[in-house]
């Protein structure tokens, strides 16, 4: 297979025309989930959930395994992962030029359960990163400041608990 790699130029006229498919996860441990802060567009400066683009071939629970290990440093089986549900976002600005046409991403949110010592493994490695993260529980989110679709997904991982 053969990776092209994309100017960011060329990746704005790749979002003009197609949408992206995307996994992200919600990754849990005893009735909180932990999230990040956003540092780009399309939702710079919101709370939000690890994961990134599904790549070609790619197997879902896989590309959710791949993003929780390159954004948080733990490798999971790519069986740990369940799909709680698909959303049709449609954001009106992105990082990629011309920011302001927007961008639309079709997620397909996971859930996975941290055992203790991933837990902790995770904690580390946030703690050593220059990412904003924190855990929430989920009443938190669900009764918080928070974007629909982050409520949505907390809601689901709760039922999963």
């Amino acid at each position: 297979m053969s990776k092209y790699v994309f100017s960011d130029e060329e990746y704005g006229d790749v979002l003009d025309s197609f949408v992206i498919g995307c996994v992200d996860v919600a990754v849990c441990y005893k009735g909180k989930i932990l999230l990040e802060i956003r540092m780009n567009n399309p939702i710079k400066d919101e709370w939000w959930i690890f994961g990134g683009r599904i790549q070609r071939n790619e197997d879902l629970n896989a590309a959710a395994s791949r993003g929780v290990y390159r954004e948080l440093g733990v490798k999971l089986p790519r069986e740990r992962y369940s799909v709680i549900g698909v959303y049709n976002l449609i954001w009106p600005v992105r990082r990629e030029p011309d920011e302001l046409n927007g961008c639309h991403h079709l997620l397909i949110a996971h859930h996975v359960e941290l055992s203790h010592r991933e837990y902790i493994d995770v904690n580390e490695f946030v703690a050593t990163s220059s990412m904003t993260a924190k855990w929430f529980d989920f009443k938190e989110i669900v009764d918080g400041r928070f974007l629909n679709e982050i409520k949505d997904i907390t809601f689901k991982s709760s039922q999963q608990y």
